[in-house]
């Protein structure tokens, strides 16, 4: 299973300067161009008041976005570097995607005739309504990152019966060794992936939200009108590692609860849940047991308290740039299956997350940039 991002969205000086850019450039063109009013983060339309906002990304191949779940517009940190008409172009064709998402609920987010006429009304370049356009920007200089990862994520060389489970711990080790030593930290860049997309909240969203933040990240449920998403909030490495790990339980915990529920004649919504719930409990015990180890074996204990309140100092800064005003999560009662939830913790003592290795792609210099 290999490491998979689409982007990550990217919170720093620069960024927050380019995102008030942004939204002046988008209150611009709704106002003048559209007649739309858009003020303290809502547009006014129609009688209806409208949550729309916006952020930065970094990616190859992506110029913007617009999530229809979260009321989101995204635009690619390296268009900074372009002309003003051409981000303003770009940042039309995701109103145009909003526009289409406020008048007419029931059509499908794509780029067919109704997405069209939009451009036709407004009088824009129908360049822009294509799903890709042709954009050249420089590429990200001087990954050092993405050799750590490597190094985080690689397999250990064993031929021992528990190799996948000594594999997981050596990546574990690494990860705590990675955040412990302040000559390895990255920069004070702030980053946010989307992990887990939900209708609604379910014991998995909650199960996956627990176990995050053993991972050196801060995991957030940021819902919307549409539903929402299991984000996670930190720095560049300590988020890509926790992505894999969220799409790998992910996975894996289908998996499993179908062998389980077929070995041990159990079913129904109420046994599926207790299982999870137990799971991925019982599976945050061990982790944090693991970085116990870990921690006491590089440190003595007043390093370790004093190192911790670092960390979660550094996440609390790093979260504030992103959600200056975050409420807290609360979970609600739930009917409980004894005997599907013994087993789901029964199940997780033996669990072990396997590690993996990303893949690099070569650059091919100019690139064909989607617009989604």
């Amino acid at each position: 299973m290999e490491i998979i991002i689409l982007f990550m969205l990217i919170y720093n000086k620069v960024s927050q300067e380019f995102t008030q850019q942004i939204i002046k450039l988008a209150k611009d063109i709704l106002t003048n161009e559209m007649g739309i009013n858009f003020k303290s983060k809502r547009v006014h339309f129609q009688g209806y008041s409208i949550p729309l906002s916006f952020c930065c990304f970094k990616d190859k191949k992506t110029l913007g976005f617009f999530d229809s779940k979260l009321f989101q517009i995204g635009i690619n940190i390296y268009l900074i570097e372009q002309d003003i008409d051409v981000i303003k172009n770009i940042l039309r064709h995701e109103l145009a995607h909003f526009y289409l998402q406020i008048t007419h609920k029931n059509a499908k987010q794509s780029h067919g005739p109704e997405f069209r006429d939009i451009f036709r009304k407004f009088s824009w370049s129908e360049n822009f309504s294509k799903a890709s356009i042709q954009i050249s920007f420089n590429e990200e200089k001087n990954e050092k990152v993405l050799s750590k990862i490597e190094k985080l994520l690689a397999l250990a060389d064993s031929s021992n019966q528990h190799e996948s489970e000594l594999a997981s711990r050596k990546a574990k080790e690494l990860l705590a060794k990675y955040n412990i030593d302040p000559n390895l930290r990255e920069s004070d860049d702030t980053y946010v992936a989307r992990v887990l997309e939900f209708k609604r909240r379910t014991p998995l969203v909650d199960g996956i939200y627990d176990v995050m933040s053993e991972y050196f990240v801060y995991p957030i449920i940021n819902q919307g009108p549409g539903g929402g998403y299991l984000e996670v909030i930190g720095s560049k490495t300590n988020v890509t590692i926790a992505d894999y790990v969220a799409h790998f339980l992910t996975h894996s915990i289908n998996n499993i609860w179908t062998i389980a529920k077929k070995n041990n004649n159990i079913k129904g919504i109420v046994a599926k849940n207790s299982f999870y719930h137990s799971f991925f409990k019982e599976l945050r015990t061990k982790l944090e047991n693991e970085s116990q180890d870990i921690f006491r074996n590089e440190k003595n204990s007043r390093d370790i308290v004093i190192m911790k309140n670092n960390i979660a100092k550094d996440l609390s800064f790093r979260v504030q740039n992103v959600y200056p005003h975050l409420r807290s999560l609360q979970s609600g009662s739930r009917k409980i299956d004894h005997r599907a939830s013994t087993l789901g913790r029964e199940t997780a003592k033996s669990f072990s997350i396997k590690p993996a290795l990303k893949k690099e792609q070569k650059s091919s210099g100019k690139l064909l940039s989607f617009i989604k």
